[in-house]
């Protein structure tokens, strides 16, 4: 059965809030692109605290710069902070895409 013509299409907005809130977000979803360590502060060298696997689906909760890195094919500062698996911590941003 198809839809009613007056039926609103789902605008982008509402897709990412029900992807947010299937991936268990409050804020956006995110996927690894290369395994990479969760850290404590936003630097390369900081104490890992997990491993956000490639593939891994987690949630964005923040970014910010950082330490400069090259890491997953970038030079960037910019770091993300991040859930996974209850862990929480920052891992270098150019790891990760929003899905």
């Amino acid at each position: 059965m198809a839809a009613p013509a007056n039926a609103a299409p789902a605008d982008a907005t509402s897709v990412k809030a029900t992807s947010a809130k299937a991936a268990g977000c409050s804020n956006r979803p995110i996927k690894a692109k290369e395994s990479v360590n969760i850290r404590k502060k936003p630097t390369a060298t900081a104490t890992a605290v997990g491993l956000f696997p490639k593939g891994a689906n987690g949630c964005y909760d923040s970014g910010m710069d950082g330490q400069k890195y090259n890491l997953c094919g970038k030079k960037s500062t910019v770091w993300s902070y991040i859930t996974y698996k209850g862990m929480k911590g920052w891992v270098a941003e150019a790891c990760v895409k929003f899905v």
